[in-house]
């Protein structure tokens, strides 16, 4: 994404949303784009917006050069910084870098965050930072407190083929889950060339209904119109993706009974968007879905 880009998608959108409190510059890897970062940092700031970055740490190869790194961006305005680490990450970017980044954005005053990637038979979790003197005694929950780190740990998706075969035989008896997606309707994503998504999750570009529009052509009534008169969407936001399969699976138990409880709400949202099948259903079935579905959506958002 070009600099004039972030300038324009940023007026474009506050022009529409002014309600808008946070910018996160993700990817990728967002600190690959350099000097763009700190001038969308700083024109982010300027319309009164706060910043977040997600970042890998791949920069951060010792204390000294993530603290060096890292006061650029804290002079020019960064508030918040999340790392992404995890197993499948630790192949490309050492553990050692998470912790170098960690204790230079604390000790900047940068609210940090890391997310863990987690998935049954990780062998790396959010224990390890626990156990670590050099860092345990900084971990806290306080989302806002700038002097503790917050350790996430997040359901890690498989993402091809041969790793979704792989959790097959690695499958674990997990309890059933129904986590809603609060993402959906809180989150608005543009990816370099202007699509807005209503998620920034880890397969939304392989979900195109998820594509409410396009921040270059698009208008408000139309974004807002992909959005909020789509049933489905709804439906996760209300009850989550797992309930509406179990739903789906009501005719046929044996397959109801195989649900993998496992699986990332990402991947089942997928499941449900891109099965013509699973799609054909729900609308022959809408007027047994809606009342109840608007019903409880209604509640939720007085």
């Amino acid at each position: 994404m070009g600099l004039n880009h972030i300038y324009q998608y940023i007026d474009k959108i506050l022009s529409y949303y002014p309600s808008i409190k946070t910018i996160v510059f993700s990817g990728g890897e967002c600190t690959s784009i350099k000097g763009d970062l700190l001038k969308g940092i700083i024109y982010a700031n300027k319309k009164g917006l706060t910043t977040r970055i997600v970042t890998n740490a791949y920069w951060a190869t010792s204390y000294e050069k993530a603290y060096s790194f890292l006061v650029k961006l804290k002079e020019h305005g960064l508030n918040e910084i999340n790392y992404s680490t995890g197993d499948d990450h630790q192949e490309w970017i050492p553990y050692e870098n998470i912790i170098n980044a960690c204790l230079a954005s604390r000790d900047l005053g940068f609210n940090t965050l890391v997310n863990v990637e987690a998935h049954l038979n990780s062998s790396f979790n959010r224990t390890i930072f626990i156990k670590d003197k050099r860092i345990s005694k900084y971990i806290g929950n306080n989302m806002s407190d700038s002097t503790c780190i917050k350790i996430m740990q997040g359901v890690w998706m498989p993402v091809t083929d041969e790793a979704k075969e792989e959790r097959k035989h690695q499958k674990k008896e997990v309890p059933p889950h129904y986590n809603t997606c609060n993402s959906i309707f809180h989150t608005i994503a543009i990816t370099p060339n202007g699509d807005i998504y209503c998620c920034c999750g880890l397969t939304c570009l392989q979900n195109q209904t998820l594509k409410v529009g396009n921040i270059q052509y698009s208008t408000k009534a139309s974004i807002e119109s992909n959005q909020f008169e789509d049933l489905l969407k709804i439906w996760i936001h209300t009850e989550g993706p797992i309930k509406i399969l179990e739903f789906l699976y009501r005719n046929t138990p044996i397959k109801r009974n195989e649900i993998d409880y496992s699986m990332h709400i990402c991947e089942v949202c997928t499941m449900l968007f891109n099965s013509p099948h699973f799609i054909a259903d729900i609308k022959k079935h809408i007027n047994q879905i809606l009342p109840n579905i608007m019903l409880k959506y209604n509640l939720s958002i007085k």
